[in-house]
């Protein structure tokens, strides 16, 4: 039964125009401007031209995965498109009388949702470790200073690793918040304010550090944004857990929302 739900998510997904943008025209936009940023960021940390080190206090390992998180709000919008697509025509009516157990219908937009963001989180990785730390793509890369030159591949890539983990969780909090609020604008104008007021929220109050946009960043770039001395960046450990625990809290309260909402005048079956 949850497969057949499955199937059928997917293929609503595979035939709406929106989705489909949104998962290809990023990686268009992405491949494109990743090598330019890349070529721009390389030249900036090398010292004198031909002195073979980077910038003091910089090393290869920090360079690139932070762009992970300037593309962060794609994600978003995939988990989002998702949700809201079905409050358009009464399209929650029909998906609850051919599925009963609205459960199963929360469960299956999750695992879609998880496996897009995957698959575009893993694609932009590798564009990222191709543009920056190799001269496979249009720049130069950075040659002998580079990660797989100087033997901090793993580290690298388990850096990477942790930002692909950050799409698939920050896309699954705006699936469940565009599930639990009947409305396909209000959950993508929240999850993007709470992105770039990142840093002036964190000077409101230091509790802001816990809003999964802003924790999810220390996941994999805890350089990044406003660090109070009296309240130091999460562990990447730590900023993981705080993100999953919103992922999770939020698809529970989907669920619970979703199986008490009065849809079309009827009460389904939960579960």
């Amino acid at each position: 039964m949850f497969w057949r739900t499955l199937h059928s998510e997917a293929l609503k997904a595979a035939t709406q125009p929106a989705v489909a943008r949104i998962v290809v025209a990023p990686l268009i936009v992405c491949a494109a401007l990743t090598p330019i940023a890349a070529s721009q960021v390389n030249a900036s940390l090398h010292g004198a031209p031909g002195a073979g080190q980077l910038i003091p206090g910089t090393n290869a390992t920090n360079v690139g995965p932070e762009i992970m998180g300037l593309w962060g709000f794609v994600p978003v919008v995939v988990g989002v498109l998702l949700a809201s697509s079905e409050h358009h025509g009464g399209q929650w009516t029909t998906t609850v009388l051919t599925t009963p157990r609205r459960g199963q219908v929360v469960a299956a937009k999750a695992v879609l949702c998880a496996a897009l963001n995957l698959t575009l989180a893993t694609i932009y990785a590798a564009l990222v470790v191709i543009d920056y730390q190799t001269d496979l793509g249009p720049g130069d890369g950075l040659g002998e200073l580079s990660v797989f030159a100087t033997g901090r591949a793993p580290a690298y890539l388990g850096v990477l690793a942790m930002a692909v983990l950050y799409w698939v969780l920050i896309g699954l909090v705006s699936l469940a918040l565009a599930i639990a609020l009947p409305s396909p604008v209000a959950p993508m104008v929240l999850m993007v304010l709470l992105a770039v007021t990142a840093d002036a929220l964190m000077l409101i109050n230091p509790v802001f550090r816990f809003v999964p946009t802003i924790a999810g960043m220390q996941m994999f770039a805890p350089d990044q944004g406003i660090v109070l001395p009296e309240h130091p960046a999460f562990a990447p450990l730590t900023a993981t857990l705080v993100v999953a625990g919103w992922a999770l809290g939020m698809t529970v309260l989907a669920w619970a929302l979703l199986t008490r909402r009065d849809i079309g005048g009827r009460r389904a079956p939960t579960g």
